[in-house]
């Protein structure tokens, strides 16, 4: 990895934080360069904060691109069914959300109830 102008090399952590950041900011585009610029390969962490962002934005096609990223890594990985579930849904294309709920029971992928860190 190159060192930084302060003699700090980018880690796998600031890289996430810079994709979240920009997508979350609606720079879907750039945040995909900046993963496919990565000197390694991307993490479920990287493809979980692009996938959030495409979420929020209704991205469905750079969406889908991030749930296949999150696939091959946890194949079970119940949020990003979810997410694709509402941007299809946003989208009215029922059929395809009809699809991504029966895949979701063939590979027993359950819903994951909310929790906070916070008491």
């Amino acid at each position: 990895m190159l060192m930084g102008r302060f003699g700090i090399s980018a880690e796998k952590e600031h890289y996430a934080c810079m994709v979240d950041l920009l997508a979350r900011a609606g720079q879907l585009d750039k945040a995909e360069r900046l993963i496919k610029g990565m000197p390694f390969e991307p993490d479920f962490v990287i493809w979980g904060a692009l996938l959030g962002a495409c979420g929020l934005h209704s991205c469905l096609e750079l969406g889908e691109v991030a749930a296949k990223g999150i696939s091959r890594l946890r194949r079970e990985y119940p949020a990003a069914y979810d997410v694709l579930c509402r941007v299809h849904g946003e989208k009215g294309d029922w059929t395809s959300v009809m699809e991504l709920r029966r895949l979701m029971r063939k590979t027993k992928a359950k819903k994951q109830d909310a929790s906070s860190w916070i008491e």
